[in-house]
Formats: structure tokens, sequence, C-alpha cells
């Protein structure tokens, strides 16, 4: 089949045989790119109120001990997101609640023994000088923030609550170690020591006097110490004595992951960076075994509350049931999870572990008998791409790892998913995503291959090698009786389209100057395709005359291309095309470095009167200078598509006279001199 003949029967028809849906189907007629109808009524969407953030899904999971489960409340467990903290119900994935108050990833999360109290660090932010990296302290009764300490740079690695909920110790990648007091917020002791800490635990608490005292443990890559922190009425301060644990061979030195206490706290267990379980004696302050448990570090560990049991997670993905004390330890019972375990925490009423793994999966998991049960799935790298397909209830996402995932809304839970190592060694992973009806799912790629997957099962369909030269940054498809293709962008400026059955290259073009950043098929006119890119362009092309009939020009960089919306799903975008009046019926929102431009898919640019949902210029726009334009209707003045422009004059005397900024002169003067050559309710540059 000739290259003509191909093309000619992209829009003739599908062709006949098996395959998956949405890649062949029956004749039918084509609308022609006729001008689209008015869509109906107008959205009663106010679009001053901020989105509202309805759910997180996914789970860190990079850091050790960011899973938590609440001591008191045995449906209730919080985890970290990102930058914020989310406390969620294991029996109602519906059910979240969001603390956010960070700049940065969290690092560090401690709950205090009657829960009433939450504690998280974070990364050194880059957001101020100094890498600060702050800890909150959250009232978990009223979500809200008590206390902003400060103290720590670049990183908090550990965060514990004294058994009395008086105290709060952080310790963080400066090697500082703080302990704050949590009725005022004020620092009680703080030391720097050669390397940071990775160990802490709380031990005994004594009374002394009118004071308390207490013993904990302190461990750094050196050298493990119990100390006694008590209150000097002499000094009028608090101090700490120490006492250095010796090890018995210079070989023991260890990097510890975790500790814990045994059941009749007579015992300090510590996870090392080996994989083993190192138990110290705590009254006569000894070494007394190192029994190794896994590979990959034993970076988690909790106690039993109910008898001499303790359960341990290893690098390994493996979580182990040990039996014993001392120098005594049997294994009981072992389980596998997808991913190295960085976080054990046992639910209130003791039958169940909550696991979190590297990987971004949190588990639950049975004391008895160590049977696990999947809660929750995350990606753990940057999410490049998201897209919907026919169906609101179900989107697929795409890494830069490589990690495609579908959801399904109605649980929060993942469909199907699949990990696709880059060709040639490329990084960057999937760039860009789309769907093929609801049955495939189409990812452009950093190693300039498209590939085609089966939205159910994963299973790699297709696939497109060097469909660029150079990463695939934009994917769109088109499917219905009388056309099928695929549209693709690439970060060599080249838009071009694929038949979707034979995969073979129909069109191309060579318009933009820099790289394509989105690419769109029109909502109303499928033979119709729109283009944005890094060369400040919005092109729109033609399929059936095969070239560009549309060209707009913007004042800055488009980085996020542009959204289509069609009638009643204007408020899905009404932070680009704001109602106030005007309902969209086929505009582009087009998303620069400075905010978002609307522009009309016909050959109309639009400004708005909410001038700060628009860019850096448009906050200087008066209302008078709004523009109606083909396919909007405006309710305020009643004007109807074919009626003149609403304000025209208005606008025109501004470009003259001077009173329109100086920066949006001469883009409006452009703009409007094109008036003169097409009917009243057109304005802007179009290309025959």
């Amino acid at each position: 089949m000739t290259q003509r003949s191909a093309r000619n029967n992209m829009f003739s028809g599908r062709s006949e045989g098996g395959g998956p849906p949405g890649f062949g189907g029956e004749e039918g007629k084509d609308d022609g790119g006729a001008p689209p109808q008015d869509s109906g009524p107008e959205d009663d969407f106010d679009d001053d109120v901020p989105l509202e953030l309805e759910h997180m899904m996914g789970y860190t999971g990079r850091r050790l001990g960011t899973l938590l489960a609440h001591p008191r409340l045995s449906e209730v467990f919080i985890k970290s997101v990102g930058s914020a903290v989310v406390v969620g119900d294991l029996n109602d994935p519906h059910q979240q609640e969001f603390l956010r108050g960070h700049d940065m990833e969290i690092t560090a999360m401690a709950i205090s023994a009657s829960g009433s109290k939450l504690a998280s660090g974070q990364l050194g932010t880059v957001h101020h000088k100094g890498y600060g990296a702050p800890v909150i302290v959250w009232d978990l009764n009223t979500k809200r923030p008590l206390f902003t300490l400060h103290g720590h740079k670049e990183r908090v690695d550990l965060l514990r609550f004294s058994p009395d909920e008086r105290f709060l110790v952080g310790t963080g990648a400066d090697c500082l170690l703080h302990i704050w007091d949590i009725q005022t917020g004020e620092v009680i002791f703080g030391k720097k020591f050669a390397k940071p800490v990775c160990l802490f635990q709380w031990c005994d608490v004594q009374a002394k006097g009118r004071r308390t005292q207490y013993e904990v443990a302190i461990g750094t890559a050196v050298e493990l110490t119990m100390n006694d922190l008590y209150f000097d009425p002499t000094r009028q301060q608090w101090m700490v004595d120490s006492t250095v644990i010796s090890m018995p061979t210079a070989g023991m030195t260890r990097e510890y992951y975790c500790s814990g206490r045994s059941l009749d706290a007579d015992e300090l267990l510590a996870g090392s960076s080996v994989g083993d379980l190192i138990v110290f004696k705590l009254p006569s302050k000894v070494y007394r075994a190192s029994v190794p448990v896994c590979s990959g570090g034993l970076r988690a560990l909790v106690a039993s509350k109910t008898a001499f049991e303790v359960f341990c997670g290893g690098g390994d993905g493996s979580v182990k049931k040990l039996n014993g004390d001392d120098m005594r330890w049997t294994l009981t019972g072992e389980a596998t999870v997808d991913g190295a375990v960085t976080s054990l925490s046992l639910v209130a009423s003791g039958a169940e572990l909550l696991v979190g793994t590297d990987t971004g999966r949190v588990y639950r998991m049975l004391t008895s008998d160590l049977t696990a049960q999947l809660v929750a799935v995350g990606h753990t790298d940057k999410v490049t791409c998201v897209a919907f397909g026919s169906r609101s209830d179900v989107f697929a996402s795409g890494t830069e790892k490589g990690d495609v995932k579908v959801w399904d809304l109605s649980d929060y839970g993942v469909l199907s998913e699949t990990t696709v190592a880059p060709e040639n060694g490329a990084e960057g992973g999937v760039a860009s995503i789309c769907w093929v009806g609801d049955e495939a799912v189409v990812t452009g790629w950093h190693d300039t291959f498209i590939r085609c997957h089966d939205a159910s099962t994963m299973q790699c369909l297709w696939e497109i090698p060097n469909a660029h030269r150079g990463a695939v940054m934009s994917v769109a498809a088109h499917s219905d009786a009388s056309l099928s293709y695929l549209l693709s962008g690439g970060s060599d400026g080249s838009v071009r389209v694929w038949a979707l059955r034979s995969r073979e290259m129909m069109l191309q073009f060579v318009e933009h100057q820099k790289a394509v950043t989105q690419v769109l098929v029109d909502v109303k006119s499928p033979n119709l395709v729109h283009s944005a890119g890094s060369d400040c362009q919005v092109l729109t092309y033609d399929l059936r005359r095969e070239r560009r009939t549309i060209a707009h020009l913007v004042s800055c960089a488009l980085r996020g291309g542009f959204l289509v919306t069609d009638g009643i799903f204007g408020c899905l975008t009404s932070f680009a095309c704001a109602q106030s009046g005007l309902t969209p019926s086929r505009c582009l929102a087009v998303l620069t470095e400075h905010g978002t431009t609307p522009l009309d898919a016909g050959r109309c640019l639009h400004w708005h009167d909410s001038a700060t949902r628009l860019g850096a210029g448009a906050r200087h726009l008066r209302p008078e200078w709004t523009l109606a334009f083909l396919g909007l209707r405006c309710a305020r003045t009643g004007a109807s598509p074919a009626e003149p422009l609403p304000y025209a004059d208005e606008v025109r005397r501004g470009v003259t006279n001077g009173t329109i900024p100086r920066h949006l002169r001469g883009f409006l003067g452009i703009h409007f001199r094109s008036i003169n050559r097409h009917p009243p309710h057109c304005s802007g540059t179009r290309t025959q």
C-alpha cells in the first residue's frame, strides 16, 4: 500500500479484521470541520473558589518509619505522601484527612503513646536560605499544627516522643540531636555528634524528687551509649550523663536502622545495616547477641505487646517473626512483600501489622500467620503524565522510571501496571500517555518509542521504534466510524500522524522550531489537530488538506500545552477559561510560564475579565476589554456569535491611544488589524 492510498484509507474508513477495540471500524459520516454548535446552557460554576483536594493515592515509602498505625484506633493509619501527611481509614479508602505544612518531602514521623500528637520532619527546604528542615507537631484531634520546631538542616532522620509525651527528640543528617519540650516548644537539650544519630530509644522513666529522670539509648555508626536525662537544679538546666556500651570486637561496629524494647523492657533490640538483630541487656548495659535475620539491612522492627515476639522487616522484602529473648531466638513465621520493607507498625488491636515498602505499597498483615493484604499502591518516582479515557472513574499514569499504571477511582486501587526498561539505556521513562477507547493505553517515551499496552493486562500490543528523533513528548488518539489515527509530537519539533492499525506514518508537519509540548485532537472536528510548542506557537492542522491552517503566537514559551473544553465540560478548565458570563463551546487554554491564555480553536483570541486567572500581563486588563469570539455567547450583553464584538471599539481605541499597557499593545494591535480581513465575529490570524 502506498503512503497516499494508506492516507486516504485513514479518512474513508477502518480496515477490516481483528485487533483490540479502537483500532478498526465501519464507515461513517464526517462533519467536514463544520463550525461547532452551541453546546447548551451555561454552567453554574464559581471560578473564584479554589479546587479542593479530594484524595491522595500512594505512599512515598523511601524513608524509614513513615507509615504509622494509630495506637488507640485500630482502623486509623498515617502515612507520608510527598510533603503531605495523610490520615486514612483501613476500612474505608475514601476517608482521608490531610495535614499540609511542609514544603519538601517528609522524611521522619512519630506518634505519641496516646495518639493525640503527631510529629513530622522533612528534607531541608530549597525555598529559603539555609536549607532548614523544620519539625511540625500536630494535634491529631483537631488536625492543626501545635508547633513548628526549628534547628535541623539538610534532613530530619528520626523523631521520637517520650513515653509521658512531655518531650520530643529529633535527629538529622547535620549530626545534631535536639530534645524539645512539647508544652512550650523550647529546646531543653542539644548536642552535635561526630556522626549522624541513627538510633534513639526511650527506655525507663523514673521519678527523681520533684522531677522525672529518663534513660535513653543513643547510637551512631561509631558507638552506642546509655544516657540519663535529668534536670540539674543547681544549673537550672537539663543534663545528660552517658555510659558507653562495650561491644565484643571492633568488627561489631554497626549502622542502626531501627530499635525497640522487649516485652519485659529488659532488652534493647536494634536492627542494623548488615541485616542482624542485635540484643543488649539494659540493666547491665552489655551486648548479648547478634542474630542474622535478612539481607539488605534490617530496616524495621516492632515488638509484640503480648508475647516475646519480634517482627522484622528486611531490605530483601522479607517480614519475619522471631520468638525468644537474650541469646535464644527461633524463626516462627515468614512472608515476602514487593520491595524493601521501610516501615512496620502494630495496629491497636495487636492482631495486624502495617507494612510499608520502598515501592510505594502498603500491606495489612496478620500477626498470627503473616498473611498479607494489599491496601495501597503508589508511584515512587516523578509522575510525568496522566490521562483519562472515555470513563471518568479510570485513568492511567506514567513515571520517569518507566512505570505505567491504570487506576480505578471507585476504590483508588490499581487495575493493572507494568514497568518497561527504556531501550539503549535512555533516561526519562514515560513522557506522554493517552487512551485508545477504553481497552488500550498508548505511551510516548524518551527512548523515541511509542508503545501500546492492553489496559487490563498490560500486555504490550505493539510498539513504534524511532517514532521521533528524540523524546515523544505528547500523544493523542482518535478512533470512530470515519477516522482512526494516532497523533504524536516530539522534542524534534515535528508532529506526526500514524495509522492506528498498521502503525504507518501518514502525515508529518514540521512547523515548530522547538520541542512540541502538547498535541490534541479537536473535540468537534477530528480532522483538525492542534499542537503547542516551546517556540511560543499554537498551530492547527487540517488532516484532509494536509497542511497547517491556523497559527497563534503567545508571548512566552508553552510549558504545559493546552486543554480543550467543550460545552458543559468548561468547568473542568475554569482556571483557564473562567466563566464570567461567557460559555466556552470550543476553546484552547494555553498554559504559559506566566499563567493561562484562552484561545479559540477556530481563529480568535479571548481575553477574560477574570484577570487573576490569566498571564502576568492580563492582570492589567479591564473588564471592558473582554472579547467574544466564534462559539461563545456573552450572557452579560446578550450578544450572539454572529453579532459584532462587544467592546471591540474600546479595545481598538486602547491600542491606538496607549491606554492598553505597552507589553500588550503590539500583540493586540496585530490582533485587531486582522478584523478588517475577517467577519465581525472573528479576530485573529488565519493562514490559508
